[in-house]
């Protein structure tokens, strides 16, 4: 039976070694993976007025108030009319500096605030439809027109 328990020890101690040796091996081999990336979006978004410019459609009898402005976003014209059915007429390009095609959904032409203004004159945009679209590296022209109604009355 000595004999028995002393090769059971042996047996146990050489099993416990490989076990050691199998888990000292595996930590040695393996390693842990890390993956990391990244993504960069190559495409930029850059519409935006790039010039206005008076036309030779206005009337004679249409006075420049101050030169005509832009920025990327808005163009402004400050004109003066003296009776009905004088009108400015002013050529506004927009350009997609951009690298994606864009779509022209939304121009706000807006009038001074006062009702006689309102009454009398219009503001109108053409050239350029709703959702019109422009692709990259491209311009496009449309025209903005101010106009003293005919029908309004010589009182501004």
């Amino acid at each position: 039976m000595t004999e028995d328990r002393k090769n059971r020890g042996i047996v146990i101690g050489v099993l416990c070694a490989v076990i050691l040796f199998m888990s000292i091996g595996f930590a040695a081999i393996s390693t842990r993976m890390t993956l990391t990336g990244t993504a960069t979006v190559g495409s930029t978004w850059n519409v935006e007025i790039t010039g206005i410019e008076k036309m030779e459609a206005s009337t004679a009898g249409v006075t420049e108030a101050a030169a005509p402005s832009f920025t990327a976003t808005t163009a402004t014209f400050n004109v003066e009319l003296a009776q009905p059915g004088d009108k400015a007429v002013y050529q506004v390009t927009v350009e997609n500096k951009g690298t994606i095609t864009a779509k022209l959904s939304d121009i706000v032409s807006t009038l001074d605030d006062s009702k006689d203004s309102k009454d009398a004159l219009t503001l109108s945009v053409t050239g350029v439809e709703e959702n019109a679209v422009l692709e990259a590296g491209k311009t496009h022209v449309f025209t903005m027109t101010a106009e003293y109604k005919e029908t309004a009355q010589n009182d501004l």
